[in-house]
């Protein structure tokens, strides 16, 4: 729940269930401390960094691009996530294969 005048700024491959999840739990629980927001920063870029390696190393293999998101969507996630996240992964693969592969 944001107070007058604060904005939440949400990345657009998250669902409205997802947003209202991470609402729920902020009510819930303490903030994050300094080192924890790092710890879980650092293990998303570490899961995007995996992502990418996973797509480049299908397409170095001549994989279809199938072959390459099923590959992008093997990789393990940084932490539990709600059952909705299959539309949020499939959309993080996806920029990572048109970032490498663009579209013909």
């Amino acid at each position: 729940m944001l107070a007058e005048g604060e904005s939440l700024v949400v990345d657009p491959a998250i669902s409205a269930d997802e947003v209202a999840r991470i609402d729920r739990r902020a009510l819930e629980r303490s903030p994050l401390t300094a080192e924890e927001a790092l710890s879980v920063a650092e293990a998303d870029l570490c899961y995007l960094r995996s992502l990418q390696a996973a797509v480049v190393e299908a397409l170095t293999h001549d994989g279809t691009r199938d072959e390459t998101r099923a590959a992008g969507l093997a990789v393990a996630l940084p932490r539990e996530c709600s059952p909705d996240l299959a539309e949020m992964r499939g959309f993080n693969v996806d920029r990572q294969i048109e970032e490498i592969l663009p579209a013909s």
